[in-house]
């Protein structure tokens, strides 16, 4: 749909639309209706406060696996989607504080109409919750304990998935936790799940406001419409408000780290992305794109070496600062200890492939290597072709992490497209906006996949060792961004390329 208000230019090649009444109004009744679908579809049919002290329930277990259960989920989450397209066809492009100021506030509606849901996605917020309670409580290490140690009296393991297990997340976060268990009781389930929320709230709101900055010294005529394909994302908005998933924390850090360089501050950049190593270990390949990129920056080869040197210092001081609580030999290292897993990826794929021949640690060293050397070779080719720049350093990152979580995660879930859509917001280019937006929207896929097809054709998703269902989700998941991924490296036969199409679409 094209329309008929004129247009301004910024100076720096972005079309501002000046913001009309009637267009905010129209923004206003799509943030009405995405509220009335999402209080609908989560906290009316999933009530936290009903629900909370039923362990190990999920989405498919609480619908019961039902034809209508999917059904729901997936129609809600669809029109969801529609209609954050229409809001970003409205806001893209406008910079008036009214419309900044609608679009926030109907965010943080969304997120606080979210909080009184279920975590029916996934249990991973009461894995946060024990392991900020072991070190809180018990004061003993959550690196080398595991909830069932406390058991059977503990209230707090009962729920959470990887009870058995020790912490599989880096020691900035571990602290994090038991600084909010100690906040919320150390005993109080429900006020833990409250805490643990509002803790992804204030970091989601980082996220949005960093974003915002970031974009609006490099594109002032974009920074609203970046912070709004971030802030009204459904996955976004359902991993981080309902599953309480970390990884809003993990990028807060490495949005932070993107600002720093955007003002030359080096060393308190390499500071922030090793903190978000530190939060979640799967941030770690970008601190030597953010390394490189400040090497580029640097005038002088005196002062790339004095920051290798000094860089270096601040990057191992910040990691001893964290750990050294929790020292007690190499096996507290968190980073290897989710290697051998695998789901949902085309990594998955080959393990599965290779075990008809091949005993199972041999299927799954042969396509984790594997996986590493593709990895490695585009990752060689992206540091390649970095430079000095802001924008090379956001356009690496995005590649890199798109790239790894469509071909080389083992372990893939759908919250980790957080990662891809933030980077994107940040590039506010056609191409990475319509696949990122894609991406978000297919990986929703996993949940119907998982929690009700799997159930629906049993023998058929369990042939191969699984491998039915893998493959299932597999192309759920990464058809439609591998797809656009092929249209827009192809010519359309008008000789327009799709990033002229995607720019119709978005405009």
């Amino acid at each position: 749909m094209s329309t008929s208000h004129p247009s301004s230019s910024t100076g720096t090649g972005t079309t501002v639309i000046p913001g009309r009444r009637d267009d905010l109004a129209w923004l206003i009744g799509l943030g009405v209706l995405s509220a009335v679908v999402y209080a609908w579809a989560f906290p009316y049919r999933f009530p936290l406060v009903h629900l909370y002290d039923i362990p190990f329930i999920d989405l498919g277990k609480l619908t019961k696996h039902t034809h209508a259960g999917a059904l729901n989920f997936a129609l809600s989450v669809l029109v969801l989607f529609l209609l954050y397209y229409a809001a970003y066809k409205l806001i893209r492009g406008q910079t008036s504080r009214r419309w900044g100021m609608t679009m926030l506030a109907f965010a943080v509606g969304f997120f606080v109409i979210l909080i009184l849901t279920y975590p029916i996605g996934a249990g991973d917020v009461f894995d946060y919750m024990l392991g900020g309670r072991i070190l809180a409580y018990y004061r003993v290490n959550p690196y080398t304990h595991a909830g069932a140690d406390f058991l059977p009296g503990d209230p707090f393991a009962p729920y959470a998935p990887y009870y058995r297990h020790p912490s599989y997340y880096g020691p900035l976060w571990t602290l994090l936790a038991a600084g909010i268990n100690l906040l919320a009781g150390t005993g109080n389930l429900l006020a833990n799940l409250w805490a643990f929320k509002a803790l992804a709230l204030i970091f989601y709101l980082a996220d949005v406001g960093l974003i915002y900055l970031i974009v609006r010294e490099l594109r002032p005529g974009r920074a609203l419409d970046a912070a709004f394909l971030f802030a009204w994302n459904p996955l976004v908005l359902f991993e981080t408000a309902v599953n309480a998933h970390n990884d809003v924390v993990m990028m807060a850090f490495v949005l932070l780290g993107v600002y720093l360089f955007q003002r030359r501050h080096y060393h308190g950049m390499i500071a922030t992305v090793v903190a978000s190593a530190l939060i979640k270990a799967a941030s770690a390949f970008l601190i030597p794109v953010f390394v490189l990129a400040a090497l580029w920056a640097l005038p002088n080869w005196r002062r790339r070496i004095t920051f290798l040197i000094t860089g270096g210092l601040v990057a191992v001081g910040v990691t001893v600062l964290l750990y050294l609580p929790f020292w007690e030999g190499r096996q507290i290292i968190t980073v290897g200890r989710r290697l051998g897993m695998f789901t949902s990826s085309f990594p998955t794929l080959l393990m599965l492939l290779l075990r008809f021949r091949l005993p199972q640690e041999s299927a799954k060293l042969i396509a984790s290597s594997l996986a590493t050397v593709v990895f490695a070779t585009f990752y060689a080719w992206q540091m390649w072709k970095l430079r000095g720049s802001v924008e090379s350093l956001i356009r690496t990152s995005y590649a890199l992490t798109l790239f790894f979580l469509l071909f080389i995660c083992l372990w893939f879930q759908p919250w980790y497209i957080i990662w891809v859509i933030a980077l994107a917001a940040l590039l506010s280019q056609p191409d990475a906006i319509c696949q990122s937006a894609l991406f978000t929207y297919s990986g929703t896929w996993a949940y119907v996949v998982y929690h009700f097809v799997w159930f629906w054709y049993v023998p058929v998703m369990n042939w191969g060792n699984t491998l039915g269902v893998h493959t299932t989700a597999v192309v759920a998941i990464f058809t439609l961004p591998l797809a656009y991924g092929i249209y827009r490296l192809a010519r359309t036969p008008d000789h327009r390329t799709p990033s002229d199409h995607c720019r119709q679409l978005t405009r």
